[in-house]
């Protein structure tokens, strides 16, 4: 996936886009932060996201 991009200049129908994430560990509540930047707007998220539960794999 680009890690950077163009957008729809203002006043168009607009650009979609998706940020996904992809954890390497388990633990406590993950953040980032995502930043989009034009010449006339500037926009900042704070991004918060969860794993779900740990289950491990059953024994045979």
């Amino acid at each position: 996936e680009p890690k950077e991009g163009q957008l729809a200049k203002f006043g168009s129908k607009g650009t979609n886009f998706f940020v996904s994430f992809t954890p390497v560990e388990y633990g406590k509540e993950k953040k980032g932060k995502l930043v989009i930047e034009t010449a006339e707007m500037y926009w900042s998220y704070l991004l918060k996201g969860s794993l779900p539960k740990y289950i491990p794999p059953s024994k045979p």
